[in-house]
Protein backbone atom coordinates (compact mmCIF):
# COMPACT_ATOMS: atom_id res chain seq x y z
CA UNK A 1 0.00 0.00 0.00
CA UNK A 2 1.54 3.26 -1.07
CA UNK A 3 -0.47 5.64 1.14
CA UNK A 4 -0.20 4.80 4.84
CA UNK A 5 -2.86 7.41 5.66
CA UNK A 6 -5.44 5.23 3.89
CA UNK A 7 -4.51 1.89 5.48
CA UNK A 8 -7.23 0.19 7.52
CA UNK A 9 -6.19 -2.15 10.32
CA UNK A 10 -8.52 -4.31 12.38
CA UNK A 11 -7.07 -5.60 15.67
CA UNK A 12 -9.03 -8.14 17.68
CA UNK A 13 -8.65 -10.85 20.31
CA UNK A 14 -9.96 -11.84 23.70
CA UNK A 15 -10.79 -9.23 26.31
CA UNK A 16 -7.57 -8.31 28.09
CA UNK A 17 -5.28 -9.49 25.29
CA UNK A 18 -4.09 -5.95 24.60
CA UNK A 19 -5.97 -4.99 21.44
CA UNK A 20 -6.90 -1.48 22.60
CA UNK A 21 -3.41 -0.70 23.90
CA UNK A 22 -1.81 -1.96 20.69
CA UNK A 23 -4.37 -0.15 18.53
CA UNK A 24 -3.82 3.17 20.28
CA UNK A 25 -0.05 2.89 19.91
CA UNK A 26 -0.22 1.94 16.23
CA UNK A 27 -2.56 4.86 15.58
CA UNK A 28 -0.21 7.23 17.42
CA UNK A 29 2.77 6.01 15.38
CA UNK A 30 1.01 6.13 12.03
CA UNK A 31 -1.26 9.14 12.47
CA UNK A 32 -4.31 6.98 11.77
CA UNK A 33 -7.52 7.44 13.74
CA UNK A 34 -8.01 4.89 16.51
CA UNK A 35 -11.50 3.57 17.21
CA UNK A 36 -12.41 1.05 19.91
CA UNK A 37 -15.41 -1.19 19.21
CA UNK A 38 -16.55 -1.08 22.87
CA UNK A 39 -17.15 2.67 22.59
CA UNK A 40 -19.89 1.90 20.06
CA UNK A 41 -21.19 -1.45 21.29
CA UNK A 42 -22.14 -0.18 24.75
CA UNK A 43 -24.65 2.59 25.39
CA UNK A 44 -23.25 5.62 27.23
CA UNK A 45 -25.11 4.98 30.49
CA UNK A 46 -24.25 4.72 34.16
CA UNK A 47 -23.29 2.20 35.29
CA UNK A 48 -21.06 1.72 32.24
CA UNK A 49 -21.09 -1.54 30.26
CA UNK A 50 -24.57 -2.37 31.50
CA UNK A 51 -26.62 -1.69 28.38
CA UNK A 52 -25.88 -2.55 24.75
CA UNK A 53 -26.67 -0.04 22.02
CA UNK A 54 -29.20 -1.13 19.43
CA UNK A 55 -27.37 -2.86 16.52
CA UNK A 56 -28.25 -0.22 13.91
CA UNK A 57 -27.20 2.58 16.26
CA UNK A 58 -23.87 0.98 17.18
CA UNK A 59 -23.03 0.33 13.51
CA UNK A 60 -23.92 3.90 12.49
CA UNK A 61 -21.83 5.23 15.37
CA UNK A 62 -18.87 3.04 14.38
CA UNK A 63 -19.11 4.06 10.71
CA UNK A 64 -19.13 7.70 11.71
CA UNK A 65 -16.10 7.24 13.96
CA UNK A 66 -13.89 5.50 11.38
CA UNK A 67 -14.71 8.09 8.73
CA UNK A 68 -13.47 7.88 5.16
CA UNK A 69 -9.71 7.71 5.68
CA UNK A 70 -7.43 5.13 7.21
CA UNK A 71 -8.07 3.74 10.65
CA UNK A 72 -7.05 1.34 13.38
CA UNK A 73 -10.08 -0.45 14.78
CA UNK A 74 -9.57 -2.42 17.99
CA UNK A 75 -11.86 -4.86 19.74
CA UNK A 76 -14.08 -7.64 18.49
CA UNK A 77 -16.78 -6.31 16.21
CA UNK A 78 -16.43 -8.51 13.13
CA UNK A 79 -19.90 -9.88 13.84
CA UNK A 80 -21.98 -6.73 14.24
CA UNK A 81 -19.45 -4.49 12.45
CA UNK A 82 -18.68 -6.85 9.57
CA UNK A 83 -19.40 -4.17 6.96
CA UNK A 84 -16.57 -2.03 8.34
CA UNK A 85 -14.18 -4.89 9.14
CA UNK A 86 -14.51 -6.06 5.52
CA UNK A 87 -12.71 -2.86 4.50
CA UNK A 88 -9.57 -3.78 6.48
CA UNK A 89 -6.28 -4.07 4.63
CA UNK A 90 -4.75 -5.98 7.54
CA UNK A 91 -6.27 -8.09 10.33
CA UNK A 92 -4.20 -8.39 13.51
CA UNK A 93 -5.12 -11.18 15.93
CA UNK A 94 -3.80 -10.76 19.47
CA UNK A 95 -3.69 -13.78 21.75
CA UNK A 96 -2.59 -13.97 25.37
CA UNK A 97 -2.73 -16.65 28.06
CA UNK A 98 -5.89 -16.64 30.14
CA UNK A 99 -4.12 -15.80 33.41
CA UNK A 100 -2.44 -12.76 31.80
CA UNK A 101 -5.73 -11.53 30.35
CA UNK A 102 -7.67 -11.97 33.58
CA UNK A 103 -5.07 -10.15 35.65
CA UNK A 104 -5.11 -7.25 33.19
CA UNK A 105 -8.90 -7.14 33.27
CA UNK A 106 -9.04 -7.16 37.07
CA UNK A 107 -6.38 -4.43 37.28
CA UNK A 108 -8.14 -2.35 34.64
CA UNK A 109 -11.54 -2.69 36.31
CA UNK A 110 -10.08 -1.68 39.69
CA UNK A 111 -8.36 1.34 38.14
CA UNK A 112 -11.50 2.44 36.30
CA UNK A 113 -14.18 1.74 38.87
CA UNK A 114 -12.54 1.28 42.27
CA UNK A 115 -15.11 0.76 45.03
CA UNK A 116 -17.95 0.47 42.52
CA UNK A 117 -16.84 -3.12 41.77
CA UNK A 118 -16.09 -4.06 45.39
CA UNK A 119 -18.58 -6.12 47.40
CA UNK A 120 -21.64 -3.95 47.89
CA UNK A 121 -20.68 -1.64 44.99
CA UNK A 122 -23.24 -0.73 42.35
CA UNK A 123 -21.12 -2.39 39.62
CA UNK A 124 -20.20 -5.55 41.50
CA UNK A 125 -22.57 -7.84 39.56
CA UNK A 126 -21.44 -6.36 36.20
CA UNK A 127 -17.80 -6.92 37.19
CA UNK A 128 -18.31 -10.52 38.37
CA UNK A 129 -20.36 -11.42 35.29
CA UNK A 130 -17.78 -9.84 32.98
CA UNK A 131 -14.88 -11.76 34.51
CA UNK A 132 -16.85 -15.01 34.31
CA UNK A 133 -17.60 -14.32 30.63
CA UNK A 134 -13.92 -13.47 29.94
CA UNK A 135 -12.76 -16.71 31.60
CA UNK A 136 -14.78 -18.71 29.07
CA UNK A 137 -12.95 -17.40 25.99
CA UNK A 138 -10.69 -20.46 25.68
CA UNK A 139 -13.67 -22.85 25.94
CA UNK A 140 -15.08 -23.85 22.53
CA UNK A 141 -18.67 -24.07 23.76
CA UNK A 142 -18.53 -20.65 25.45
CA UNK A 143 -21.43 -18.45 24.41
CA UNK A 144 -20.32 -15.42 22.44
CA UNK A 145 -16.75 -14.49 21.71
CA UNK A 146 -14.36 -17.44 22.01
CA UNK A 147 -11.06 -18.68 20.62
CA UNK A 148 -12.64 -21.37 18.44
CA UNK A 149 -14.90 -18.86 16.69
CA UNK A 150 -12.00 -16.45 16.22
CA UNK A 151 -9.81 -19.20 14.72
CA UNK A 152 -12.64 -20.24 12.39
CA UNK A 153 -13.19 -16.65 11.25
CA UNK A 154 -9.46 -16.15 10.61
CA UNK A 155 -9.29 -19.39 8.61
CA UNK A 156 -11.85 -18.15 6.09
CA UNK A 157 -10.32 -14.68 5.64
CA UNK A 158 -8.48 -13.66 2.49
CA UNK A 159 -7.31 -10.38 4.08
CA UNK A 160 -3.60 -10.34 5.08
CA UNK A 161 -3.18 -11.35 8.72
CA UNK A 162 -0.68 -10.65 11.46
CA UNK A 163 -0.64 -12.70 14.66
CA UNK A 164 0.63 -11.12 17.87
CA UNK A 165 1.27 -12.56 21.32
CA UNK A 166 -0.25 -10.10 23.76
CA UNK A 167 2.03 -11.17 26.60
CA UNK A 168 5.20 -10.12 24.76
CA UNK A 169 6.59 -6.60 25.23
CA UNK A 170 4.50 -3.97 23.47
CA UNK A 171 7.50 -2.76 21.46
CA UNK A 172 7.89 -6.23 19.93
CA UNK A 173 4.23 -6.26 18.97
CA UNK A 174 4.57 -2.82 17.40
CA UNK A 175 7.59 -3.96 15.38
CA UNK A 176 5.70 -7.05 14.17
CA UNK A 177 2.67 -5.04 13.08
CA UNK A 178 4.90 -2.47 11.37
CA UNK A 179 6.55 -5.29 9.42
CA UNK A 180 3.11 -6.61 8.42
CA UNK A 181 2.01 -3.12 7.31
CA UNK A 182 5.16 -2.83 5.20
CA UNK A 183 4.09 -5.88 3.16
CA UNK A 184 0.76 -4.33 2.10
Amino acid sequence: MSDLKQVKIYIFGASGSGTTTLGARIAAQTGLVHVDCDDHFWAPVDPPFSQKQEPAQRLASLENAVGSGGWVLSGACHGWGARIVAQADLVVFVSAPSQVRLKRLIDREHARFGERIAKGGDMRRIHVDFLEWARGYDTADHTGRNRASHDAWLAQLTTPQCHIYGDQPLEESLERVSACIATL
